[in-house]
């Protein structure tokens, strides 16, 4: 599964929400379809990443490996690799499986990517707020066959998946870059031509 990465044609909103209990007209610019998580992302670059090794009978001798690859993969396009203790983006590399004969395995392998979201509801003028993670993107696969090759298969795999999570990426802040200028409020277009442009 691969989330986002069929993005639909994206509708322009601007809406303005009463907010309780004072009444205030707020704006909210942004694009229907698409999380914008993946602008901010863009913009941080800042993961933190997790392993997690499920498989058994000697099918998985290398899982480290795995999770240094998915880190390299992050650095060299310029991100920075954070403590998992942090808030930002957390990327889980994970492998389930287990040997289905003396010599041969069966192994799904997949790659997540986490970020907090948040949401509120409220009446008669309280509110209770949650952050609480989100899926934003995965990726899996399930490999079979022999037992001798199934670590570099899985170490390949992971490789492979970090690097379409990083073409998703782009590509979807781009498009996101392109439609919140031109679908923004007048007076908030600056702002938003500023951050799109790089500047803080």
């Amino acid at each position: 599964m691969n989330i986002d990465r069929k993005v639909p044609l994206c509708v322009a909103f601007c809406v303005s929400l009463l907010m309780s209990p004072t009444h205030l007209k707020a704006e909210i610019d942004g694009v229907i379809g698409i999380n914008p998580a993946w602008l901010f992302i863009d913009k941080t670059r800042v993961f933190s990443v997790s392993l997690s090794d499920q498989v058994s009978g000697g099918c998985w001798l290398s899982s480290n490996r795995s999770k240094d690859v998915v880190e390299l993969e992050l650095i060299r396009s310029g991100a920075e690799i954070a403590d998992s203790g942090r808030y930002d983006p957390k990327i889980e590399v994970t492998a389930i499986g287990f040997s289905t004969s003396e010599r041969s395995c069966s192994v799904y392998v997949s790659f997540q990517i986490w970020v907090n979201e948040t949401s509120e509801i409220g009446k008669d003028g309280r509110s209770i707020g949650s952050v609480y993670p989100s899926l934003l993107w995965s990726s899996g696969t399930l490999l079979a066959g022999p037992k001798s090759d199934m670590s570099s298969r899985i170490l390949e795999t992971h490789q492979s998946q970090v690097r379409s999570f990083l073409v998703d990426l782009s590509k979807n802040a781009a498009f996101i870059r392109s439609e919140i200028v031109e679908v923004s409020s007048e007076e908030n277009k600056d702002f938003w031509r500023q951050f799109v442009g790089g500047e803080q």
